[in-house]
């Protein structure tokens, strides 16, 4: 699969198109936050810490608001396994450099502000359940430029116009994504069982 960086030209073709707003955190703003709270163990000194975090300075992606785009973040192996089947195909994917089109995003012609956040998790024993596929609305974003904290960097597999859908649509659409997963997660690794069923 091919993928690319995303560079600020393409940034800029988005805005410019009236794709999608976006945020930029430095290194300043985010010092005291949790997403440094591993760094902060170790160092002490401020001035080491902003040194360190200009590797990390993101661009993310705003979702909702008045442009309507809306981010489908596919966590889990058998979400991604099985989106194509489902969602409807779109023309800007990105991810990790490890699931490059894990995020996908849509323009919602219909969106309100009272679309802000849905999402499916497997009911498992453990813990902390895990997230199987969530819809990002407003008052939510996206990372899509940076690195992540596990060192991998964001990668784009298309970045063109996205896909045009309703709500119902998309929310439908990801509820029987998220139940395929179920089931697909029920089956059995003896084997090639679980192959068949695929």
């Amino acid at each position: 699969m091919q993928v690319k960086e995303f560079s600020g030209e393409m940034l800029s073709q988005i805005q410019k198109e009236n794709i999608g707003s976006f945020s930029y955190r430095t290194p300043t703003q985010i010092i005291g936050s949790a997403d440094i709270s591993f760094f902060v163990k170790k160092k002490t000194n401020k001035h080491e810490i902003i040194q360190k975090f200009k590797e990390y300075q993101n661009i993310n992606l705003i979702t909702g608001q008045d442009l309507g785009i809306v981010d489908s973040d596919l966590d889990c192996k058998e979400a991604r396994l099985l989106a194509d089947e489902f969602l409807t195909p779109t023309n800007m994917e990105f991810g990790r450099e490890s699931t490059p089109r894990a995020h996908r995003i849509y323009k919602v012609i219909d969106l309100t502000k009272k679309h802000t956040r849905k999402y499916f998790k497997l009911d498992t024993k453990a813990k902390d359940k895990k997230m199987i596929v969530e819809l990002r609305a407003n008052d939510h974003y996206t990372m899509c430029l940076g690195k992540y904290d596990e060192d991998e960097n964001v990668v784009w597999n298309t970045c063109e116009y996205p896909a045009e859908v309703t709500w119902d649509s998309l929310y439908k659409a990801t509820a029987l994504l998220a139940t395929a997963c179920i089931f697909l997660d029920k089956i059995p690794n003896a084997g090639n069982l679980r192959d068949e069923y695929l």
